[in-house]
């Protein structure tokens, strides 16, 4: 969908994405600037066969790639091409976003240089995968229901309801973090997040706080 020059989105990713990483807002960000409502200019390419793909997500690692507050678009795409999957991608100003339709993984990065987003600027903040194949190293699966992921994470923390429809994100979820999002620091780190709708886990992702 493509929007008007100006469009109050369109100004806050242009304003947001040139400042230093968000703090513990940086979800609240993530989402503002992944709304679909930006327009973008997509290329696709046919995805193969995943080859040995690891379905298993944590805070620092998705399907086997390490996941840290640098990593970028041109590292994400060149790990999954030796598995055989080949994306769909677009970018919308200040965002490139990779789309792994075959294996139900949607990623979105940012630049936070001046001008385009472009695949050699871009830096991930937001993560997440879809379909019950995707589960935790300790065993919660994109489908479980909510009492199964309090239990099997009993520190689990929410964050509340997302509202609006944004990409890739369950339309009326409420975000939980997992994992990895106590610390005694402002560094930037990945959290393990899941999206929780009609009392059943949505989705799972990684999304990128602190500064």
């Amino acid at each position: 969908m493509s929007i008007e020059i100006g469009h109050p989105l369109e100004r806050a990713a242009r304003h947001d994405v040139r400042r230093v990483r968000p703090g513990v807002a940086s979800l609240v960000l993530a989402l503002s600037l992944i709304s679909p409502a930006c327009a973008s200019r997509t290329t696709a390419t046919t995805s193969g066969a995943a080859s040995g793909l690891s379905f298993v997500i944590a805070a620092n690692r998705i399907a086997g790639l390490p996941i840290a507050p640098e990593t970028s678009y041109r590292r994400t795409v060149r790990y999954f091409a030796r598995a055989g999957l080949h994306g769909s991608s677009s970018f919308p100003e200040g965002l490139c976003r990779l789309r792994f339709e075959k294996i139900g993984l949607s990623m979105a990065f940012i630049t936070l240089d001046a001008g385009a987003a472009t695949p050699a600027n871009c830096i991930l903040p937001n993560a997440v995968v879809t379909g019950s194949r995707w589960h935790t190293a300790n065993g919660l699966h994109v489908g479980a229901p909510l009492q199964s992921m309090r239990r099997i994470f009993p520190r689990a923390y929410k964050t509340g309801k997302i509202p609006g429809k944004h990409w890739s994100i369950p339309t009326g979820s409420t975000v939980w973090w997992l994992a990895n999002f106590a610390s005694s620091s402002h560094a930037a780190r990945p959290v393990l997040v899941a999206y929780v709708r009609g009392g059943r886990v949505a989705a799972l992702g990684i999304t990128i706080v602190g500064h």
